[in-house]
């Protein structure tokens, strides 16, 4: 089991690779439905736990993809909180369920994405598998 800080490095090393980083592939039916939710009149944000150099990596790959989504960038292991409270944000989805109780106390919807890894971190609350 890797510490906290072996995953960390290792997941810097992805995220910070433009190459890798051009090659991640797009959840299936995200686009389309960031697209319903924006015509909707929605305001969209993505705020990552990604650093400035890694940030880059994944605003050139969302220029990449057409996707017109501001991008913030919330260096480990700063909390997400501050910017949701700046922004008033009301509906937050993440895939890790420590960020998602992180914001408890400042966005009323929090949904769980569900991927492999984090299957076993449900502590019965719904897992989103797909957009619908």
């Amino acid at each position: 089991m890797l510490t906290k800080e072996q995953y960390h490095t290792i997941q810097t090393e992805i995220y910070d690779n433009p190459i890798v980083g051009a090659q991640m592939n797009m959840v299936p039916e995200a686009k389309e439905y960031i697209e319903r939710l924006q015509k909707e009149g929605h305001s969209l944000f993505i705020i990552t736990s990604r650093d400035n150099k890694s940030g880059e990596v994944a605003k050139n790959w969302l220029k990449k993809q057409n996707i017109q989504i501001p991008l913030i960038t919330v260096p480990y292991p700063h909390t997400k909180k501050d910017d949701c409270q700046k922004l008033s944000i009301d509906a937050f989805i993440d895939d890790d369920l420590i960020k998602l109780k992180e914001v408890q106390e400042v966005v009323r919807y929090k949904f769980l994405f569900s991927w492999g890894y984090n299957e076993s971190d449900n502590e019965n609350k719904s897992l989103y598998r797909d957009w619908e």
